[in-house]
């Protein structure tokens, strides 16, 4: 398993901003389907919560996918590379988040938001009772915070018709409960 400067030497990584789940970086040299934004945990999530981190996307992904409603409107990109102390997810370019659609001088949304955000809160609602609720709490508190909510790491791709999540809105304490509900992967 690698760590934060295998990869970024490998990448010729430059630093993209700061965050409270750790510092993003970027391959500037990369185009296409090679742009990458790394996610080193240098802050407020431990390193030794990277995979914690990552497996909590693929729950969130998981549960998405697992809803027929939801997945017709929506997915959730899965990290590429997870390190000792990163996680590598895909970098596509987009000019308009589900953010936007609350500015005022902001673009109108598609009308498949109010279709998926309907979806999901049916299936917040539905799914109540299918997975441990502790697990389903952390999980659904990701989801609300991802598709419901306003962010700057949801847009809709016209192309797919999708509202893609390029990397779910998760805060220090999701990881911290997740830790706890979850046993730790090597």
């Amino acid at each position: 398993m690698r760590d934060f400067e295998d990869i970024r030497s490998a990448l010729g990584l430059q630093k993209f901003l700061e965050s409270s789940a750790g510092t993003l970086y970027f391959n500037p040299a990369a185009d296409g389907a090679d742009r990458v934004l790394v996610r080193r945990f240098d802050s407020t999530v431990p390193a030794e919560l990277a995979t914690v981190y990552a497996d909590l996307i693929g729950a969130v992904a998981d549960w998405v996918q697992a809803d027929p409603g939801v997945a017709r409107y929506a997915r959730v990109e899965r990290p590429l590379e997870v390190g000792r102390d990163f996680v590598v997810r895909p970098h596509p370019i987009y000019y308009v988040s589900t953010d936007s659609y609350d500015d005022l001088d902001g673009p109108p949304p598609p009308p498949e938001l109010d279709d998926m955000r309907t979806a999901v809160r049916a299936a917040v609602t539905r799914n109540g009772a299918d997975l441990n609720r502790n697990e389903n709490t952390v999980v659904e508190r990701v989801v609300t915070a991802s598709l419901l909510e306003p962010t700057g790491r949801t847009y809709f791709n016209e192309n797919d018709d999708l509202f893609v999540v390029v990397e779910p809105k998760i805060d220090a304490a999701d990881v911290r409960d997740w830790a706890d509900l979850r046993p730790r992967r090597p």
